[in-house]
């Protein structure tokens, strides 16, 4: 897998099925689709006019950091993407992005043709989770926790277009959470 100068990994998630890999860039501000190389659709791992990488990239690059409707790559300038999550049936990724302190949706299309893609759907202010750092999907909710400020913020979340509820909602507690940077499931 060879990232583009300035790429800088900061998450990588396997798509269910396996043959697909979404990541981000930190200092690009951007989400990439890789897919096994070999045959077109996936497969074995090098050869193929692959150059011999074990994964090669699929698709444009769509920008986490400042997408919009049209999916047009933004600067990612104070941008920095933490947390890169996909929804269980993989027809959907959350993207938060510090600086900018906002969560992008994206489309992730094709993967059962063999020409997959990611398309930008939206993009959301964090609100008070500022510096968000990680997500969590469930089936009807996305929650992002902010390092600064200790927010948990909640959206409703659609799961047939993957898109969020416009206003998000302060997850109330009668405990601090002090700087969310990690969900884990227990």
């Amino acid at each position: 897998m060879a990232t583009p100068r300035g790429y800088g990994p900061r998450h990588l998630v396997w798509h269910p099925r396996g043959r697909l890999l979404l990541s981000c860039g930190e200092l690009h501000g951007s989400a990439t689709l890789w897919r096994r190389a070999g045959a077109a659709g996936g497969g074995g791992g090098g050869g193929g006019g692959d150059g011999g990488a074990l994964l090669v990239q699929c698709g444009a690059e769509v920008s986490i950091a400042g997408c919009d409707q049209s999916g047009e790559l933004a600067a990612a300038a104070a941008a920095f993407p933490s947390a890169l999550r996909l929804s269980s049936d993989g027809q959907f990724a959350y993207a938060a992005t510090r600086g900018r302190d906002t969560v992008a949706v994206l489309a992730v299309e094709g993967a059962e043709t063999g020409t997959p893609s990611l398309r930008a759907l939206q993009r959301l202010s964090a609100g008070d989770a500022a510096f968000p750092r990680d997500l969590w999907v469930g089936s009807r909710w996305l929650v992002v926790g902010g390092q600064h400020g200790g927010g948990l913020r909640v959206w409703a979340r659609d799961p047939e277009s993957g898109r969020l509820s416009g206003e998000s909602a302060p997850l109330a507690s009668a405990a601090p959470f002090g700087a969310p940077v990690c969900f884990l499931a227990v």
